[in-house]
């Protein structure tokens, strides 16, 4: 993709700025009250969709978000919104490249009771060597859902203590809310989407009555995860250890505090062998109120994998307990590539959702329910668009699960999944929600969303890669 440069405005766009040219028309937030990507304080989330590929006024792939807000029954096209760097009050500017949409969280960063939604702008910010900055915007909710008013936009100056020979910046970076200090606000911890002691920093952006800070607080280790995994009701950060190799202190846990935030920390023990770790995710899988630590492993390049479970106290670690591919009963040449939790069941107890979008020849998403007896019940339940009743047909290059959420889209007695196919019909992209229920997943009600679907903003076009990112 051609990247141009251009500079990140902090503020509100200019005045007169143009709205595209189209169609009228997990989960904790960080607060204790509010609901992660509960937009408009309904108490059910809602969804939101990038489309980095999206081609606005015969700009290529400056992207955009659209946002399908929940309802008593199902998701639903009313009141869908299409937000991009051309809409009045969103800040910056619409530029070749700049991929608005490319990953997605939410937290409630200014407390008032509505999830607010983080955006990432994977390739703006071009710097001279060639390496891509990206750039965050945030985007407050309200009654009546998100708004422009009080949006705020960050580029690379409000990450302090970057060095220029890193050739990764805000593009490419993991969006982790919660509230560390207990005040009440949602903060947000950001960090490179790779674990290696080459990239040893994170910066952690405070909350407040007014949002988040313009500048944010470096911290030493790359974060990972956030969550409660003491059960002390605040919310701690699982960072890299950022001055030994990872097989020897895998990672370490920032303690979440009101006296003192993420100054504590303490150290994961040893794998007791060298382990390649892609994704990590914090959920309650046993329901005993405390967070684990979920993460994937592999010994080399992968597969196979590993699901690799640890708890933590106010004082220590717990080892690593480890489920491999055979133990849940997945194919031991599946490849996984990212983690998403939430409790499909209504029993209290996280489940977890493994990401296999490489998987032949479309993609696959695993689904591995919480157990208050062995953390993870096997065997997993393996779902793709070749499963029968699923939406839509096994098409080389779809990427079923690039991207996946677990979230109550409505007020039926069970959450959802909501599964990105960004590669569906060359690159136009597709979402599929399937519903929770008793025992996992089921195909009963299950729905399609893309940019052809009824009252949804936008057109389909081709490499647009709706449902790239979900939150």
């Amino acid at each position: 993709i051609a990247l141009v440069a251009g500079a990140f405005l902090g503020g509100p766009a200019a005045a007169g700025a143009e709205t595209p040219a189209l169609p009228a028309v997990a989960e904790v937030a960080g607060a204790a009250s509010t609901l992660a990507y509960d937009f408009n304080g309904d108490g059910l989330s809602d969804l939101a969709v990038g489309v980095p590929g999206e081609d606005i006024k015969g700009v290529r792939d400056t992207g955009g978000v659209n946002v399908i807000y929940a309802g008593a029954l199902r998701l639903t096209a009313k009141g869908d919104q299409f937000w991009s760097q051309r809409t009045p009050g969103v800040p910056g500017k619409s530029e070749r490249g700049d991929r608005f949409g490319s990953e997605l969280a939410s937290g409630d960063f200014d407390g008032d009771g509505y999830a607010d939604l983080v955006i990432e702008s994977g390739g703006e910010n071009l710097l001279a060597g060639g390496q891509v900055w990206g750039a965050m915007t945030v985007l407050y909710g309200s009654k009546s859902g998100l708004t422009a008013a009080g949006a705020q936009g960050w580029g690379p100056s409000a990450f302090p203590g970057r060095t220029s020979d890193e050739d990764n910046g805000v593009g490419g970076m993991r969006y982790l809310p919660g509230d560390f200090n207990d005040d009440g606000y949602a903060d947000l911890a950001v960090g490179y989407d790779v674990q290696a002691t080459t990239y040893p920093d994170g910066w952690v952006f405070w909350g407040s009555t007014s949002g988040l800070a313009a500048t944010a607080v470096k911290i030493a280790g790359t974060p990972l995860a956030a969550g409660d995994m003491t059960g002390d009701g605040v919310d701690d950060l699982v960072v890299t250890s950022p001055t030994t190799p990872s097989w020897t202190k895998p990672w370490q846990l920032l303690l979440g505090s009101a006296a003192t935030p993420l100054a504590q920390r303490l150290d994961a023990p040893s794998d007791g062998r060298y382990l390649e770790t892609s994704d990590h995710v914090v959920c309650d899988l046993d329901a005993d109120g405390s967070g684990e630590l979920v993460r994937i492993g592999t010994e080399g390049d992968g597969p196979p994998y590993s699901l690799l479970v640890q708890g933590a106290s106010a004082t220590a670690v717990d080892a690593a307990t480890e489920f491999t591919q055979p133990q849940l009963g997945i194919a031991s040449d599946e490849i996984w590539h990212g983690l998403a939790c939430g409790d499909l069941t209504e029993d209290g107890a996280a489940d977890v959702a493994i990401s296999m979008w490489a998987s032949s020849p479309d993609g696959a998403v695993a689904v591995v329910l919480g157990s208050t007896t062995d953390l993870l019940a096997a065997p997993a339940q393996v779902w793709s668009q070749d499963t029968p009743g699923v939406k839509g047909h096994d098409e080389a290059g779809d990427g079923f699960g690039n991207a996946v959420r677990i979230g109550r889209f409505s007020g039926r007695t069970y959450a959802e999944i909501a599964i990105g196919a960004p590669g569906e019909d060359n690159g136009r992209g597709r979402v599929t929600v399937l519903r929770g229920s008793a025992t996992g997943l089921t195909d009963v009600g299950d729905r399609t969303w893309s940019q052809d679907s009824k009252g949804i903003l936008g057109s389909a076009e081709r490499l647009d890669q709706f449902g790239y990112a979900l939150g």
